[in-house]
């Protein structure tokens, strides 16, 4: 029996400035303030998913599967859920620091409708970022932040600093480059940011785009035992 109870919080909103976040696959999410980004690598998602598949698929029964591939599934389940939830807290409780006061969220919704090929639409069949959105939602409102999820499309081809909109601008993964005023910038949080302009009426960009927390955000790394922490700087 499930029981749903509706409950209206009154929480005190944490400021008046706003975050943007773009979701994506090898990184869940990034995010942009107007003064820092951060960025979250999916490392640990890639690695519980080949170690609990590669458990399911040897374990494979001639009438379905065995009970240790079940537990593959279900502990593999569980992971990720716990995963999700740490990821959504760690970006509130991030904004909440940050005194934001609305969340901007971009909804990649209609990016499963193309084909990607095999390899592509599998990983796509992997991405629970319905569920991510879910999570934020919910836990930002119980901080008092305001949640807005446009629709993301135009934000990864478009420079968050001058507007120009170029797809080969994407030099590669993680490197963006804008050949009309030569930002450099990671190219998920310059999507990020265009995400938090989406709602500003005056849009200024990240500062120090070209060389600061645009082109190299913070990497905040997942542990289980520690949760989300900042990468430890080199040296």
């Amino acid at each position: 029996m499930h029981v749903v109870c509706e409950t209206e919080i009154a929480a005190e909103l944490p400021g008046e400035n706003t975050a943007g976040v773009d979701l994506g696959i090898c990184n869940p999410a990034a995010v942009a303030f107007s003064n820092d980004a951060l960025l979250y690598p999916g490392n640990t998602l890639r690695e519980d998913k080949h170690y609990f598949q590669q458990e399911e698929y040897q374990t494979e029964g001639d009438h379905g599967p065995s009970q240790k591939a079940q537990w593959a599934r279900e502990k593999l389940s569980r992971r990720k859920d716990h995963f999700l939830h740490a990821l959504s807290k760690d970006i509130v409780e991030r904004c909440v620091e940050h005194n934001v006061g609305t969340l901007v969220v971009g909804d990649p919704s209609g990016v499963d409708e193309d084909n990607w090929g095999r390899h592509g639409n599998k990983r796509l069949d992997n991405w629970a970022y319905k569920r991510l959105m879910n999570m934020l939602d919910y836990k930002a409102r119980e901080r008092g932040i305001e949640v807005e999820m446009p629709d993301e499309r135009g934000t990864s081809s478009a420079c968050s600093v001058c507007g120009h909109e170029d797809d080969d601008n994407r030099v590669e993964r993680g490197l963006w480059k804008c050949d009309r005023c030569g930002v450099v910038a990671h190219g998920d949080v310059n999507g990020a940011d265009n995400i938090r302009q989406k709602t500003l009426s005056v849009t200024p960009p990240l500062r120090d785009s070209d060389n600061g927390c645009l082109a190299q955000p913070r990497v905040i790394h997942f542990s289980r035992t520690r949760g989300f922490q900042p990468r430890a700087p080199a040296g």
